[in-house]
C-alpha cells in the first residue's frame, strides 16, 4: 500500500513538473523584431504622428497634441506580455493586443480598434490616407489636378491682379510642397473657385530670376513645403498664410 501511495505521489509530481515545463517552453516572449524601434501611426485628426516604442521591459506611447494634453497612456512605462492572449499588459491598467508583427509594420489592437504602426512615417501617412479617402495620395491629386489648370497663370498676370480693387487669392504650389496639405489644398481650391472667380494658381517650381523680381511686391517665399496663399487688393498684400489643416480636416479654409 505504501509503495502504491509513493508511486501515485511521484506520478502526480512528474505530471505537474511536466505541465510546468511545457508552459514555460511554450510561453513565448514578445517577438524581438518589435523592440527598440519607433513605430509611427499618422493621426488623421491631429496631423501628428503617434509613436510607440517597446523594449525588453519598457514601454512608451506618445500621442502628441497642440496643447500637450494628457492621455490614458501617459503613465504607461512598463509591461508584462501574455503570449497566450498576445496581450501587452501595461502598468497603467491598459492592455494592447498584438495582431501582427512584420519587418516594416505592426498591427496592434488598442481600445478594440486595429491600428497600423509603421517604421516609416511616410508609409503610415499613405496608409491612413488610403484608408480615409479610399485612394492613394497620388490618385487623389490626379483626380483633382484639373482644378489647378483652370486657374493657372504666369507671373505677367500678377501685376494686373495686384493692382485690382477686388480681393484676389494667389496660391503658390511648387515642387518643394511635400506635406499632405499639397493634396488636400486641391479640394479647398475647388470649393473656392465655385464661389469666387478671383482665385489664381502659380506653379512656383517654374519661377525664374525674372519672375522673382516681378514678385518682389509680394515677398520672397513662394516654394514651400506647404501651399502658400497671398490675398491682394489695391497694390497691397492684405493677408498671407500657409494652408495647414488639422490632419485631414481642412474645414477652417472652407
Amino acid at each position: 500500500m505504501k509503495n502504491n501511495k509513493i508511486i501515485v505521489i511521484v506520478g502526480v509530481f512528474i505530471v505537474l513538473v511536466s505541465i510546468s515545463l511545457l508552459y514555460i517552453f511554450n510561453d513565448k516572449s514578445l517577438d524581438e523584431k518589435i523592440f527598440n524601434k519607433n513605430w509611427y501611426k499618422y493621426n488623421y485628426k491631429t496631423g501628428y504622428y503617434d509613436v510607440i516604442n517597446i523594449s525588453g521591459d519598457n514601454f512608451s506611447y506618445i500621442i502628441p497634441t497642440n496643447n500637450n494634453e494628457s492621455d490614458s497612456f501617459d503613465k504607461c512605462t512598463r509591461y508584462n506580455y501574455n503570449s497566450k492572449k498576445k496581450e501587452i499588459k501595461l502598468n497603467c491598467n491598459k492592455s494592447i493586443y498584438v495582431k501582427e508583427i512584420n519587418e516594416d509594420y505592426i498591427i496592434l489592437n488598442i481600445d478594440k480598434v486595429d491600428n497600423y504602426f509603421y517604421l516609416s512615417n511616410l508609409d503610415s501617412l499613405n496608409h491612413e490616407f488610403s484608408k480615409y479617402f479610399n485612394m492613394s495620395i497620388g490618385e487623389y491629386k490626379k483626380s483633382k489636378n484639373t482644378v489647378l489648370n483652370l486657374i493657372k497663370i504666369n507671373t505677367s498676370k500678377i501685376n494686373e491682379i495686384y493692382n485690382s480693387d477686388e480681393y484676389s487669392k494667389i496660391i503658390f504650389i511648387g515642387n518643394s510642397c511635400s506635406t499632405v496639405e499639397c493634396a488636400l489644398s486641391l479640394d479647398i481650391i475647388e470649393k473656392w473657385i465655385n464661389f469666387d472667380s478671383n482665385v489664381y494658381y502659380v506653379d512656383s517650381s517654374s519661377l525664374n530670376s525674372k519672375d522673382y523680381k516681378n514678385l518682389n511686391k509680394l515677398g520672397n517665399n513662394f516654394n514651400d513645403v506647404y501651399p502658400i496663399v497671398y490675398v491682394v487688393k489695391n497694390k497691397r498684400v492684405v493677408d498671407k498664410y500657409k494652408i495647414k489643416c488639422n490632419g485631414f480636416n481642412c474645414n477652417m479654409y472652407y
